[in-house]
């Protein structure tokens, strides 16, 4: 059976990057409307796109969801945006990978951001947790989806898989891995 499959960018990122989706719901580029379609089979989400899957709790239901790197703890906006300018001072971006930079849209960004911001992942992650969830995390994310966020995750009993030698962005071994959890 081939699984229809829809992908989540990150925090302004977009869906050029990951050409190993077909589908990609521009969150950070288009204004989604609340009458947007999941109609799919497997929601991948990255980072802040897992915030997005999460607050649309209601229309996932009944599918898998794969959350790699979530933002795990909550934290204000400027804790976040202090975490992002370390993350990027860390860790290399992967070789060709644009960011939004249309100012529009990163004022779009940002306010989808704050509200983001807001929601409290561990509380939704509890509240559906009978909803067929597993999460990608690489065990060199120091900032996002760090040590701390696993043993939250743990205590939850949210099926947790940890790749070595993978940070918060994006890699061909998160791509592997997402590969064996839907069985392509």
């Amino acid at each position: 059976m081939n699984k229809k499959i829809i992908f989540i960018p990150g925090w302004m990122d977009q869906g050029k990057n990951f050409p190993q989706f077909e589908n990609v719901l521009e969150i950070w580029k288009e204004n989604i409307k609340s009458s947007f379609d999941l109609d799919y089979d497997v929601i991948v989400a990255h980072s802040f796109g897992c915030h997005f899957t999460l607050l649309n709790r209601e229309k996932i239901k009944g599918k898998k969801i794969i959350l790699v790197n979530p933002v795990v703890i909550k934290r204000n906006i400027f804790v976040l945006l202090w975490q992002w300018i370390k993350l990027r001072l860390k860790e290399d971006m992967p070789s060709g990978h644009r960011r939004i930079i249309n100012p529009l849209k990163i004022i779009r960004g940002m306010k989808k951001a704050l509200i983001f911001s807001r929601a409290n992942t561990l509380s939704l992650l509890e509240e559906i947790n009978n909803i067929d969830i597993v999460i990608i995390r690489g065990k060199n994310d120091l900032f996002f989806c760090d040590e701390k966020s696993a043993e939250f995750l743990r205590k939850i009993k949210i099926k947790l898989m940890e790749i070595d030698n993978v940070g918060h962005f994006w890699n061909e071994k998160i791509d592997e891995e997402i590969k064996k959890i839907i069985g392509k």
